[in-house]
């Protein structure tokens, strides 16, 4: 072996002879010398640049150090000429190494020298390294990020096609997959009307399709299809793809259904609505935007094209939920009901630009639904939502509120209530009105509104006189009402329905005064705590309890012994509600020996209730138990 590095002076002499013979003898030194003394070979005659001396690098660059191949491949544009002699050395190293340097610095516009060996190439091995090749000179031609010149992609487009024309003599699949990654680059000899429908290309191209097994074939479908003489088989492509789970490679070229004559070709799929994802939570994010776009395009019936649209609020990313809002925008006709509806969903979107969109939309269209939208939105976490919807709710008014009322929520139904008694001065006075109405139903709803918004101040008088009507339901409400009302006149009026000759009016009383605590009826209490009533004695019994006095636990205890079926199941529904372990061992005894099958079942479930609430917070449970002691 050959070392340079022991005699530095001979190297340094060499270095310093400008002749190409110095340069030939030192290239032809490449195959036995050592690493070291290579290294220095190759340096010099590459910063020479003797032609001939180049050609012998080239043929030895299998043989170099990896750090001497990277050199030489940042210095491709200099081995131009030099790889067009080697590659014609068809007894060595010469076209697999220059195959390889090509391959290796992306040297597009020596696609041709890779096409040369892919037809003419003398081993099977380097036709299939030629194909490879042309593949990732293909790729690199379309890969983001990577700036590749027009002429280049002209130089491995052009060699591309004639190795497709010349497949049936090498037969390499990689060919096809090249034509399909640059793709919709049009190629009239075989895809254009003047096509023939028949050769080796396109049956062995039509073939692959149908199977959708390399990744680059799905990505081009869309591409495709709209050619007579592959929609067929791409179709069929298509549907194995998505069947096989494959979606995702199909929708990197999701652009490509904005054309108008894919969408037609995708009509001809049949039993669509299998070509949709069932589950969106694992869904790429980076592929929603073709998601959206997909079911767009599919040959869906309107209804279930809305279902899958309004899916997609799911999905993490802004532009794919854009796309369908977008979509679904565009219906018309029978469906537009079904649209608005869907589109009501995307106004509780996190992006506030989506929500605006979409809630200006249902504006302009005159939604009968968007009233119930705007109520949600009163308490948006977007301020820019949050104004929109009541500067709205300001000129509709109170009606608005009345009608959307129990479609809402009990949040929602606060937050709306509060924002427009802010807003409309003649809130109170509007639902005045609806207090005093003939309908029976509306004076209802009103009693609800008004206790739900703790508006009972304001309508002391009217619940007072209320109170005293002839309708015991009407009367009942009334009582419930005046609980929402602080003053002393209404704890008078609670205090005197105590005394109410209807169960449910009693009832009502006692829970009403339970919740204020600021009146102390527990000798009132303490007698109705043995009322016929089963709601009238629980209600007494709870608000005994509350209120901490000692004939309460006996009380509960007397209920829950009643031989009255009723009063036992309702004593039930206090101890559970309030957490009582102290009555637990009573309750477990009722689930077994209780008489009444109803009664046992609602008593062990009770019990299963206090165990596991017990077993989650047992330092709570034994503090309650103390404070029924007491």
């Amino acid at each position: 072996m050959v070392s340079l590095t022991s005699h530095p002076q001979i190297l340094t002499h060499l270095a310093g002879i400008a002749s190409t013979s110095v340069d030939r003898a030192l290239t032809a030194a490449l195959p036995t010398a050592d690493l070291v003394s290579v290294r220095h070979i190759a340096r010099l005659v590459l910063k020479r640049g003797d032609p001939p001396s180049l050609i012998l690098l080239v043929i030895s660059f299998d043989q170099l150090p990896d750090e001497l191949q990277e050199e030489l491949i940042r210095s491709v544009t200099e081995l131009y000429a030099p790889m067009r002699q080697a590659v014609q050395m068809h007894d060595g190293r010469g076209p697999a190494n220059v195959v390889e340097i090509i391959r290796r610095a992306r040297a597009g516009r020596l696609a041709y020298l890779v096409l040369d060996q892919l037809v003419h190439g003398l081993e099977p091995q380097l036709r299939i390294d030629a194909a490879t090749c042309l593949l990732q000179l293909a790729q690199s031609c379309v890969e983001p990020g990577y700036r590749c010149d027009p002429a280049t992609v002209g130089y491995v487009r052009n060699a591309m096609e004639q190795a497709a024309s010349c497949y049936a003599s090498h037969g390499q699949d990689s060919v096809l997959l090249a034509m399909a990654v640059l793709s919709p680059c049009p190629m009239q000899q075989w895809l254009g009307p003047s096509g023939h429908r028949h050769n080796v290309v396109l049956d062995q191209l039509r073939v692959q399709l149908q199977r959708a097994h390399w990744p680059q074939l799905r990505q081009a479908m869309f591409t495709w299809v709209i050619y007579p003489l592959l929609s067929q088989h791409v179709l069929v492509g298509i549907r194995r793809a998505v069947s096989k789970g494959h979606l995702s490679d199909l929708l990197l070229n999701a652009h490509f259904l904005i054309d108008h004559r894919v969408v037609v070709k995708l009509s001809k799929l049949r039993t669509a609505d299998r070509l949709v994802p069932s589950e969106l939570a694992q869904w790429p994010s980076d592929h929603g935007c073709g998601l959206a776009r997909w079911i767009a395009a599919l040959p869906l019936g309107c209804t279930h094209k809305i279902q899958q649209l309004s899916r997609l609020t799911q999905l993490p990313s802004r532009l794919a939920r854009l796309i369908a809002l977008r979509e679904l925008m565009r219906i018309r006709g029978k469906d537009l009901e079904s649209a608005n509806q869907a589109i009501s969903q995307f106004c509780l979107d996190k992006d506030v630009r989506l929500a605006r969109i979409a809630l200006r939309h249902l504006l302009c269209c005159r939604w009968s639904g968007v009233s119930v939208v705007l109520l949600q939105l009163v308490n948006s976490q977007h301020a820019a939502l949050q104004r929109l919807a009541v500067d709205q709710l300001a000129t509709w008014g109170f009606e608005k509120l009345w009608l959307a009322w129990s479609k809402l929520n009990r949040e929602q139904q606060l937050y709306a209530g509060r924002a427009l008694i802010k807003i409309d001065p003649t809130f109170h006075q509007a639902l005045g009105r609806k207090l005093v109405n003939s309908d029976r139903g509306e004076r209802l709803r009103a009693m609800v509104m008004i206790n739900a918004l703790n508006q009972g101040d304001f309508f002391e008088k009217t619940l007072g006189l209320m109170v005293k009507d002839q309708d015991p339901r009407i009367t009942s409400a009334a009582v419930r009402t005046l609980g929402s009302s602080s003053s002393m006149g209404s704890i008078k009026a609670l205090t005197k329905a105590l005394s109410h000759g209807n169960p449910r009016v009693r009832a009502n009383a006692v829970e009403a005064l339970s919740e204020q605590g600021k009146a102390d009826c527990s000798p009132q209490l303490i007698r109705m705590a043995k009322s016929e009533s089963n709601r009238v004695r629980a209600n007494a019994i709870r608000a005994l309890l509350q209120w901490r006095t000692g004939e309460a636990v006996s009380a509960l205890g007397e209920m829950l012994q009643d031989h009255r079926a009723k009063h036992r199941i309702s004593a039930l529904w206090l101890v559970e509600s309030l957490g009582l372990i102290s009555s637990a061992g009573t309750v477990a005894e009722m689930s077994i020996t209780d008489r009444d099958p109803w009664v046992k079942k609602r008593a062990g479930r009770v019990v299963q209730h206090l165990i596991k609430t017990m077993q989650a917070s047992g330092p709570a449970f034994r503090q309650r138990k103390s404070f029924v002691k007491n």
